[in-house]
Formats: structure tokens, sequence, C-alpha cells
């Protein structure tokens, strides 16, 4: 494994990488298998990806076809965080990273499991640093994560990124202040960041409003999961928000070319 992504080695695994961490389980998980495809949610509806899940205690994940990301969740932290999941929100923004973060640093908000971290490494991110403000949670992400509390800026991390990303982050209105300060305070002025959540929130709607205007664009996707079984059950759909945000009107519409949605 390349040297620039060995900060995520320790908390990821692919194909048939193994981990040390004994937060982690490598066995096949067992459950039916899900399909979502994300897409955009106005005319053409252009596919945007496709990712596959396993498991339901066990997580393996894979975005259009790649090798494995595999997790297992940690009772410990599972009662401790609703981070210790998978989210749609956290899927779709694993399906969104590939076409913008290659060869670029980039900082995970609210990591969670790190599934948007492990993308963004797999997709060739120079650098990935995960946080996440619940304890049990940046244990679990291993060697070169960090706590981050937004409401505390004596964690931040003193550092800027060409990258800034984030799924499910914006869950409660209340929280925007704080992770509208987080967020500018680690984007490198000629960076970028990518908040992904799920459209029906208000909070979404209330992070949009507290980004500058000129600086801000919001990319509205829809997310089918399907559950491949016998007899199949109905579809789940997701209304996924994008927002992308840069300080630089030129780093907005590279973004946004990345994304196709200039």
């Amino acid at each position: 494994m390349p040297r620039h992504r060995m900060m995520c080695a320790a908390w990821y695994a692919v194909g048939a990488s193994a981990l040390s961490s004994p937060w982690f389980d490598l066995a096949p998980p067992s459950a039916p298998e899900r399909i979502s495809t994300l897409a955009e949610a106005r005319p053409p509806h252009r596919k945007i990806a496709t990712i596959k899940q396993r498991g339901d205690d066990g997580f393996a994940v894979s975005v259009d076809g790649r090798d494995e990301l595999r997790f297992q969740r940690v009772e410990a932290a599972w009662a401790a965080s609703l981070g210790a999941a998978l989210w749609p929100s956290s899927l779709a923004l694993a399906g969104l990273v590939d076409k913008f973060v290659a060869e670029r640093s980039v900082l995970e908000l609210g990591s969670g499991l790190g599934l948007g971290g492990a993308a963004a490494a797999q997709a060739g991110a120079s650098k990935v640093v995960c946080t996440d403000m619940d304890d049990e949670l940046v244990a679990m992400l291993g060697e070169g994560a960090h706590r981050l509390d937004w409401c505390d800026e004596d964690t931040f991390l003193g550092e800027k990124f060409d990258c800034v990303i984030g799924a499910d982050v914006a869950y409660e209105v209340s929280v925007v202040p704080d992770l509208v300060r987080a967020t500018l305070a680690h984007v490198a002025d000629d960076g970028v960041a990518l908040i992904v959540g799920e459209r029906k929130r208000p909070a979404m709607r209330a992070l949009l409003d507290a980004l500058p205007a000129d600086q801000v664009r919001a990319l509205d996707y829809d997310m089918e999961r399907v559950v491949l079984a016998d007899p199949p059950p109905p579809p789940e759909n997701f209304g996924i928000a994008v927002l992308a945000y840069a300080p630089s009107r030129a780093a907005l519409e590279g973004l946004l070319a990345c994304l196709g949605s200039s």
C-alpha cells in the first residue's frame, strides 16, 4: 500500500488485507446484499454511482465494483453513538468522493465508521484524516484519527485541507453554526468542502443558508436501495442533498465540474 495512504490502514481493509485492531472482524457478512443507486434527482436522472453493501452486523461496501471496504459494528460504540452505523448519506458520500479527491488531502468531519475517509483513500487521496467527537469512535478509527469537537476550537487541528467532507453531520439545526465554524477553519483557501445529508433534514437547508451564498451550491440526488432477497421487499428511496462549498469561485466551479454539475 502506498505510504501516503497509511493513515487509513489501521481502520479499513481492501480485499484480503487484514486488520490488527480488535474493533474489526473481517468474517464475511451473511445478511442479504443491498444495492444502492445514486442518481441525479432531475432529468436526465444521470446515474452517479452504484454502492453494494453486505451484512448488518458486519458491513462490506463496494463502490462501482471496487474492492470492498469492510467494517464491523462494535456494540460498545453502537451504544455510545449513532455514528457507529452506515447511513444512506454515508453511502452517497462514498459514491461521490472519487470524483474530486485524487492526490489531495482530505479531512472527514463526524467520521463515524469512516466510510467517507476510506473511500477517499481508495480513490487516491494523498492524505486522509478522520475525526469525530465520540471517544469510542475515535478509538475505533485507529491510528491517525483525531477527536474534533466542533464546539471546542481547542480540538481543531490547526491545519488546512484541500477537501473537507462529511455525511449526516447536519442532523440538527442547532449544530449548524458550529459545523460551519469547523468547516471553514479547515478548508484551504483554494480547497473545497462537500457535505452530504438526507434532503428531509431542515438542518441541511439551515447549513445552505449559513454559508456565503456566492460560495456554495446545492445539488439534489435520489438514492434507491434494493435488497437482493427472494421474494424481494419493496425498494427504499432516499432524497440526498449535497452542499458543495469553496472559498474561491474557481475552486467551486472546479468542484462542480468534477461532479458533473457545472
